[in-house]
C-alpha cells in the first residue's frame, strides 16, 4: 500500500494504492478509488537479450458516477503527463522508447 498525492484543479487529491497483483519479477497491478476517480495499473517486465528488459506501464483512469463525461478530457492530460514520465524514465535508466 502507497499513496499518491495527485494536484487537480480541486486541490490535493490523495490515492491510496493497494497491490492487488503481484507475480514477481513480471507483474505488479495496483488500485486506487477514491470517490471522484478509480486508477487501475499494470507494470510488466520482460526480458530482452537486446535491451536488458522492457517495461510496460498500462494505466486505466476513469472519473466515477456521472464525472465520467469528463473522461476523455482526463485521458488528454494523463497521456501528456505519461509521455513526459516516460521520457524522464528513460533519462535516468538510460533506456530507449519502443519502436512504434
Amino acid at each position: 500500500t502507497f499513496d499518491v498525492v495527485v494536484h487537480s484543479l480541486r486541490g490535493e487529491l490523495t490515492l491510496r494504492y493497494v497491490t492487488t497483483q503481484h507475480d514477481e519479477p513480471r507483474l505488479v497491478v495496483v488500485e486506487a478509488r477514491s470517490r471522484m476517480l478509480t486508477s487501475i495499473d499494470r507494470i510488466t517486465i520482460a526480458p530482452d537479450t537486446a535491451s536488458g528488459s522492457v517495461v510496460t506501464y498500462d494505466a486505466d483512469l476513469r472519473l466515477n458516477g456521472s464525472l465520467r463525461l469528463f473522461d476523455p478530457l482526463l485521458r488528454l492530460m494523463f497521456n501528456r503527463i505519461g509521455r513526459r514520465a516516460g521520457l524522464g524514465l528513460r533519462g535516468v535508466l538510460g533506456g530507449t522508447a519502443p519502436e512504434a
